[in-house]
């Protein structure tokens, strides 16, 4: 028998296969190939590249509106993504697609490449099954904990939300990037709105607070896992507090692990843990956070859930909370610093800071090393609606926002954990903005959306090259629909996505998006 290849088929608007041959019996993997509604993807484009690994095709076509077919050979087990870009006379990439990392193993399934001009926003396929807001969401990706692999993010999970007629959705769903569709998941135990949302590990999720459709604030956990027919819950967790003292809603998440080394006990492995900071509880804004950690025995194969409730030195709603490390923090030996910036009240300081640097002295006991601190001097005015993301060196950008007398800031700030200085950016924003998102794609920042000065969601996005010591502006492109208050999320095939969020009217929206990123090398 001679050895199995694959021949990869790909034909412009029509599908692409993959076929595998063994004495004469052909296997296909199928494609269809989809670009945004309204968008010329291929203008302009002279040649397109087809790769699979380290592996390159190359066809010359006739115009945007000609078809091609290009044909690769493969070895049968292969696994990469497929990567189509459009090229110009000068080689430079004007379009591109690519899926999730395929196994190059026969499937009756048709997969999905989705092409886009690259810096542009284009309409996904598909919308979204529910309107609302207020969503949690979290990423479902697995984290190896021992550190024998790199992370591998698989797709993103929306919980819960407000629809348009104040309904609390009931249903999860989340977005595959293999389809480009989004599948619903098994109906919460009890629907709630402004839920957090944290990934544990691979397929295990922590979903806390929130509030129900009577508007009561929750100090209820949940846990999705997988079972027997897909995902199940452990309703009602008991992580060790009274519910009613941890109540909250609007709190925002900060994922400290996954810890390679971490034991309570001989059979007990620490896996993870988050904090829940801040956030509107049944009395205002609240002025602590919340510690979960979420263990496994692998013993009885089950998991621990315990919580701790630690004071901040501010109250705040409206606020961010960024994970980051010191330079000299090691896997060994964490040095962790939140930073905590924004949405408090008058008298609290603009920022503070918990640094985390857990130990284990014995097999049963871990030190967290937990310490809080307010910033002084204030950096700035006390705002919300910002952003704050940690770069690739550590830092943390925070951009935008607006202040307790309704300025909207277009200015930059990054923050240096090592000495808890600040570095002010005046104007770095075209356009002050608060209500936006903020998402690292490589060294390319895009910063979309929001509410401007005038009260409206901006129609635009901001694309920062931050791959140097100070963020530069590189383009403005436009959304598709103008938003604010929305999601935006990292997809597996190096893009990232747009979800919910308000329009001009104040519905909500149930468009995606998606950002193709080539606009900084």
């Amino acid at each position: 028998m001679k050895k199995q290849s694959l021949l990869l088929t790909l034909l412009l608007f029509a599908w692409v296969a993959v076929h595998a041959g063994c004495g004469g019996n052909d296997e296909i993997i199928p494609f269809t190939l989809v670009t945004p509604e309204g968008q010329e993807t291929f203008a302009g484009v002279e040649r397109v590249r087809l790769s699979f690994g380290d592996k390159t095709e190359t066809k010359s076509i006739s115009g945007p509106g000609a078809s091609f077919e290009l044909e690769m050979k493969l070895k049968k087990g292969g696994t990469s993504p497929v990567v189509l870009e459009g090229l110009s006379s000068d080689d430079g990439v004007l379009c591109r697609g690519q899926t999730p990392v395929v196994n190059a193993y026969p499937t009756s399934q048709t997969l999905i490449l989705f092409v886009s001009r690259v810096g542009t926003f284009g309409r996904a396929p598909v919308e979204a099954p529910v309107s609302a807001t207020a969503m949690a969401m979290a990423n479902y990706s697995t984290e190896y904990w021992d550190g024998s692999a790199d992370d591998d993010l698989s797709t993103t999970i929306w919980f819960g939300g407000l629809t348009s007629d104040a309904t609390v959705a009931a249903v999860p769903f989340y977005y595959d990037s293999y389809f480009h569709d989004t599948y619903t998941l098994p109906e919460l135990p009890l629907p709630r709105a402004a839920m957090t949302a944290m990934n544990i590990d691979g397929a295990y999720f922590l979903i806390f607070g929130g509030f129900d459709e009577a508007g009561a604030i929750s100090g209820r956990l949940d846990l999705m896992q997988p079972g027997a027919l897909g995902f199940e819950y452990l309703p009602d967790v008991d992580m060790g507090l009274e519910p009613g003292a941890v109540a909250r809603a609007d709190g925002v998440a900060v994922t400290l692990g996954p810890y390679p080394s971490l034991l309570q006990g001989f059979d007990h492995r620490l896996l993870n843990s988050f904090l829940v900071v801040g956030g509107r509880g049944p009395g205002g804004p609240l002025c602590d956070y919340l510690h979960l950690v979420a263990s496994y025995h692998t013993s009885t194969y089950d998991w621990s859930i315990s919580g701790e409730l630690r004071a901040m030195v501010g109250c705040r709603l409206g606020r961010t909370a960024t994970r980051t490390e010191t330079s000299s923090s090691t896997s060994a030996a964490p040095e962790l610093v939140v930073l905590i910036y924004g949405g408090g009240g008058p008298g609290d300081p603009v920022a503070e800071t918990v640094r985390i640097s857990p130990d284990q002295p014995d097999v049963d006991t871990v030190d967290w090393g937990f310490e809080e601190a307010g910033l002084d001097p204030a950096p700035g005015p006390m705002i919300s609606g910002h952003t704050a993301t940690r770069l690739s060196d550590r830092r943390i950008l925070i951009l935008g926002g607006v202040t307790s007398d309704g300025s909207v800031l277009a200015d930059g700030l990054i923050y240096d954990p090592d000495d808890d200085s600040f570095t002010i950016l005046p104007g770095l924003l075209r356009m002050g903005r608060f209500g936006h998102s903020a998402t690292l794609l490589g060294d390319e920042l895009v910063v979309a959306g929001g509410t401007g000065a005038d009260g409206q969601p901006l129609p635009d996005a901001e694309v920062f090259d931050v791959g140097g010591e100070e963020p530069r502006w590189v383009a403005s492109p436009e959304l598709v629909v103008p938003r604010t208050g929305h999601m935006a999320f990292p997809m597996p095939t190096g893009t990232m996505g747009i979800m919910g969020g308000t329009d001009a009217a104040g519905e909500p929206v149930r468009t995606i998006e998606i950002y193709t990123p080539g606009l900084v090398d």
